[in-house]
């Protein structure tokens, strides 16, 4: 009897630690896909900076001390930064804009079929939703390619397309229904 207990509780253990190990495994991937996901802001957000600072160092030379001391208004600042580059706060929000419009939220209307799960990688989720989409889009479709993925709790998606003409395409009534279908699994698109 007494085996048969130690038993049970070693088993109850190892399946407490595989679980355990599963959330850390779902977490980091989450991170992961998180990070991908934010890539093209922090690098436009970057690109910002590093212009912002190259005017700051160039408006500061020792032949034009004034630039230092006297105080700029900001209405100024902001005109004389050009037409062709917004304040790096405005291209920060210009730059998410850009990605929300290239995103598909795909949720999942059931439990018993969702569109991914815990076991399968990234890869493996862009491969299948690629087939898919490959069998919903006629030849006359623009190109659709996933540049990022992000796995959601609820085992919902969000995909990043490689533009917003992509997007709406596939947000489009008939297109809509075709990747639904293809997708075999009850889904629906979100805006």
């Amino acid at each position: 009897m007494h085996t048969n207990a130690s038993e049970q509780s070693i088993e109850a253990s190892a399946t407490r630690a595989e679980e355990a190990a599963d959330a850390v495994v779902s977490s980091l991937e989450d991170a992961k896909n998180t990070i991908m996901l934010l890539t093209p802001s922090l690098d436009a957000t970057q690109q910002c900076i590093n212009g912002l600072f190259t005017r700051a160092t160039e408006g500061t030379s020792p032949t034009n001390p004034t630039t230092l001391t006297s105080p700029t208004l900001y209405s100024d600042a902001v005109k004389s930064t050009g037409a062709t580059t917004p304040p790096a706060p405005v291209s920060a929000a210009l730059a998410r804009v850009a990605i929300r419009k290239r995103q598909i939220l795909i949720d999942s209307q059931t439990a018993k079929q969702p569109l991914h799960t815990e076991n399968q990688s990234t890869q493996e989720i862009v491969d299948k939703l690629m087939n898919t989409i490959n069998v919903a889009k006629p030849r006359d479709a623009p190109i659709i390619d996933i540049r990022a993925i992000m796995c959601l709790k609820n085992r919902g998606l969000i995909l990043e397309l490689n533009s917003s003409q992509a997007a709406n395409w596939l947000k489009q009534g008939a297109n809509k229904r075709n990747f639904l279908e293809a997708l075999e699994t009850p889904a629906e698109l979100k805006d």
